[in-house]
């Protein structure tokens, strides 16, 4: 094998060995960004719930349910950021 072909294999392998190597950061990007999303509407669904609960044990002369039904009132309220 002459020194010509063993520079155009080892530029071929290291082209396939980064191909392989941006191939598998993508993927763990992509799980990571969904992983990231799924945690993000966890924790908006908490706060929301959070906040549903403070409604609802709020005196109505504070702006609360005063321990009544929400019937839609706490979703009309609700504002997201």
């Amino acid at each position: 094998m002459s020194s010509g072909q063993q520079q155009i294999l080892l530029i071929v392998l290291g082209l396939v060995v980064i191909g392989i190597a941006v191939a598998v950061g993508m993927s763990l990007f992509r799980a990571h960004a969904i992983s990231a999303k799924r945690d993000l509407l966890t924790n908006e669904t908490i706060d929301m719930a959070a906040q549903a609960i403070a409604y609802y044990k709020r005196a109505k002369e504070f702006g609360g349910g005063e321990s009544r039904s929400l019937a839609g009132r706490f979703l009309i309220k609700y504002k997201h950021n």
